[in-house]
């Protein structure tokens, strides 16, 4: 008994009439009712009587209604959680932290979406620390971030360097200078934002 049959039986029990179920089943009544007789055939049961137009089903008929029913249900949890699998391979979940996200999604969009339109990305722009933390977890599928030192767990890949510009007035000594070492840059009073600071949830939201 194949899941083709099993459908057939089941739409004939539910309708308790051939002609009906054919119709809902958009086949021929000769066909539908020569498949039940190959059905009743093939179980060795007697699973329907005539009652004018109309049939019952007998106790075997019922009782393999009730199993067959089961068996529906769940192909149809099987099926739906196949379509689930295959939709995750169209689908790419990005964790990157606002500051690279207005950087790198600009870049980058535009030839991915070029390249492979029928994957589909979602986006989320939590802060760096919290990015990697939903890659081990398994959150989203990849990361954008400054750096991530400390993650043995995770695989990480070099995209590129960034520099760090140094900003002073037109009168500063530095001013000239093509590039400054950091030895020359510690000679003056800086402000420089801590490695942690864009990955701090109060900074994010201006809480000091």
């Amino acid at each position: 008994m194949n899941i083709q049959q099993m459908q057939y039986f089941a739409e004939v029990c539910r309708h308790e009439n051939v002609t009906k179920a054919a119709a809902s089943l958009h086949m021929s009544q000769s066909t539908l009712s020569l498949s039940m007789k190959n059905l009743e055939a093939e179980t060795g049961l007697n699973l329907f009587r005539h009652v004018g137009r109309n049939i019952q089903l007998t106790a075997d008929g019922q009782a393999l209604f009730q199993e067959v029913e089961k068996m529906l249900k769940q192909v149809k949890r099987f099926e739906a959680n196949v379509k689930v699998i295959a939709k995750r391979h169209n689908r790419l979940q990005l964790a990157v932290p606002s500051q690279i996200a207005t950087i790198i999604l600009p870049l980058l969009l535009g030839e991915f979406f070029q390249q492979h339109p029928e994957i589909q990305l979602e986006i989320t722009e939590p802060a760096g620390g919290v990015a990697l933390d939903m890659v081990e977890r398994e959150e989203v599928d990849l990361a954008f971030v400054h750096d991530a030192e400390g993650r043995p767990n995770l695989t990480l890949r070099k995209l590129s360097s960034w520099p760090i510009c140094l900003c002073v007035p037109r009168s500063h000594p530095l001013a000239d200078k093509p590039s400054v070492t950091l030895a020359e840059a510690a000679a003056y009073p800086l402000v420089l934002l801590s490695r942690k600071f864009a990955d701090a949830p109060e900074h994010m939201n201006g809480t000091p």
